[in-house]
């Protein structure tokens, strides 16, 4: 588990090349809002609520052209947060099916009528157990290409003008979001 001050000696370690010595960030410091993880107050569903508010806020202040996302030594800070929480979503895609496990071996699930495994609340835990394993290779594999990423621009900083021979702005290729489907009305089918 990484702490605040595991945070800050990374970002200390940018390398030289992507901060030159006495030239600041483009962006001031700002404070952490550090969370007590052992604040009863914190459900897990609120916690999943604020980082889905969170990603949302960054997929805005990241799009070209805005401010927010500063020079190259941000970029990087970015690229390393970002590592940081995939790094952590194995684990919670674990601890989530095994949640699931521990209710349907206990007797406390019932799959309602009219939704997928209807009657079999163990087909359904199965099906969601299968797939948080994905989810858990998928977001590792995504870590891991962004620890590449961020490798890649390590030795990147700005110049002082554009070159001359730049005429052309830079696109990426849009990435498509995989298609959400919505839960089916009355909830998601399994209740306790």
């Amino acid at each position: 588990m990484t702490t605040d001050s595991a945070r800050q000696d990374s970002d200390a370690k940018t390398p030289a090349a992507t901060q030159p010595r006495g030239e600041p960030t483009s962006t001031p410091p700002e404070p952490t809002d550090a969370v007590n993880v052992h604040d009863p107050r914190l459900s897990a569903v609120r916690i999943a609520r604020q980082m889905d508010d969170l990603a949302r806020a960054l997929t805005y202040t990241t799009r070209p052209g805005d401010p927010r996302l500063g020079r190259v030594p941000d970029i990087y800070s970015v690229l390393g947060s970002l590592h940081e929480a995939l790094a952590k979503l194995p684990q919670i895609c674990g601890q989530i099916a095994t949640a699931l496990g521990h209710h349907e071996v206990g007797g406390q699930l019932r799959a309602a009528p009219g939704f997928p495994h209807a009657g079999d609340p163990r087909l359904a835990v199965i099906e969601a157990v299968a797939e948080l394993q994905v989810a858990a290779a998928a977001t590792a594999a995504a870590g891991t290409s962004l620890v590449h990423a961020k490798s890649a621009i390590s030795g990147l900083s700005h110049t002082e003008a554009p070159r001359a021979d730049h005429r052309h702005a830079f696109q990426a290729r849009p990435v498509k979001s995989p298609p959400s489907t919505p839960p089916p009305r009355g909830g998601a089918g399994l209740s306790r």
